[in-house]
């Protein structure tokens, strides 16, 4: 914990930094995939606003093939159009990217100011020579015994039309590696250069029990293959107890502070009863779990009258009209003394030591005057 002069320091930082601080500059967020074609034109419109003093730019492997227009540059809010003259060719296959951004220069008279920054891609994909393909798996979390809606992505990216295509999927447990559930497709049709299938897959959790799984996609196209994985999960109404104090100190009310895990979809309230000892100390106000997601819950506990050793720690949760109990241990352990806040406190330490020397020069200019004057009314 920050005792009174650490407290102070930091206070002072904030002060020292906080009137170099700036709005923050906005724009409409749209991000721009195409295809290469030879000798393509292409023009990009977005709107800065939020700042009086933007500065607008271009960057990029593709800005030798952009004009960035700016009817103000440096100025307030207003529109821009960036115009992308592609070439003939391109030398290399894949991604190229064009970044349009904009700055907030700080005002006049500023020393350390904060820039915030925001910037838009232009993505430009050059066909590979022959067959390539990229893949990418959509594939939600849900609760057990519900259905899995997902899909996956499949773009061409080469020069020559996919005709062969045949599709591995599997669901696999990320610890166990064992196949849950799998299948295999033949994709008929055609996939031109630079077009895009979005294949849907659909299974049923029943019988899958909850936990945290891989989905492996593989596709097989005229003698090459391209893999993809995603985590997802299987939930079920519990939660997980992610992070909580190891020790606390002796007879103090010390703030208990951890951090829950849920494992449903929906979001849930939950609170929870912190025990040592089969003692029940304190209870959290209860807060909103997301589904999913993590949340922090805390509370105050008095340690008085415990002695000094390893404790047994409950945590009982309260969540969806169930309760769950984690079982762990605690040490308490008698507070470290305070360290001297010139040993603590490197930066105090260091702006003690400017003061000092910038003291000691001043007292010795003064006293060389006094001695001058001193000698010359003699």
């Amino acid at each position: 914990m920050l005792n009174i002069k650490s407290k102070l320091w930091l206070t002072l930082l904030v002060l020292l930094f906080l009137p170099n601080s700036t709005w923050a500059i906005l724009t409409y967020s749209r991000i721009v995939h195409l295809d290469f074609e030879p000798n393509l034109t292409f023009n990009y419109t977005n709107r800065f606003w939020g700042a009086s003093n933007i500065t607008t730019y271009i960057a990029g492997n593709l800005e030798p093939y952009a004009t960035l227009i700016d009817p103000n540059q440096g100025g307030g809010p207003r529109e821009i159009t960036v115009v992308l003259r592609l070439p003939e060719n391109l030398s290399r296959p894949g991604k190229w990217t064009l970044f349009v951004g904009g700055v907030e220069k700080a005002p006049k008279g500023y020393g350390m100011t904060a820039i915030p920054a925001i910037e838009e891609p232009i993505y430009v994909y050059v066909p590979y020579p022959g067959y390539y393909i990229d893949l990418s798996l959509n594939i939600p979390s849900v609760e057990e015994n519900e259905t899995v809606e997902g899909n996956i992505v499949i773009i061409n990216r080469g020069h020559n039309n996919i005709t062969q295509m045949k599709l591995d999927f599997a669901v696999v447990e990320e610890i166990d590696n064992e196949t849950v559930y799998s299948f295999t497709r033949d994709l008929d049709g055609v996939l031109v250069t630079g077009k895009t299938r979005e294949e849907p897959i659909e299974f049923s959790t029943s019988g899958i029990p909850p936990g945290d799984y891989l989905a492996k996609a593989t596709v097989f196209y005229h003698g090459k293959t391209k893999s993809a994985r995603q985590l997802f999960t299987i939930g079920s109404l519990d939660v997980r107890l992610v992070k909580f104090p190891n020790q606390l100190p002796t007879s103090t009310i010390s703030k208990f502070v951890f951090v829950l895990q849920a494992r449903w979809r929906h979001t849930l309230d939950v609170y929870a009863v912190i025990y040592i000892d089969g003692r029940r100390l304190a209870t959290t106000p209860t807060v909103k779990m997301g589904g999913f997601k993590e949340a922090q819950l805390e509370t105050f506990v008095d340690t008085a009258g415990f002695s000094e050793g390893e404790h047994n720690l409950s945590i009982e949760v309260f969540f969806g009209g169930i309760s769950k109990r984690f079982n762990e241990k605690i040490l308490i352990k008698a507070p470290e003394a305070e360290k001297p806040a010139l040993e603590g406190n490197r930066s105090i330490l260091l702006i003690a030591i400017i003061t000092s020397v910038a003291g000691v020069v001043v007292i010795g200019t003064v006293l060389v005057i006094l001695l001058y004057l001193i000698k010359w009314r003699r």
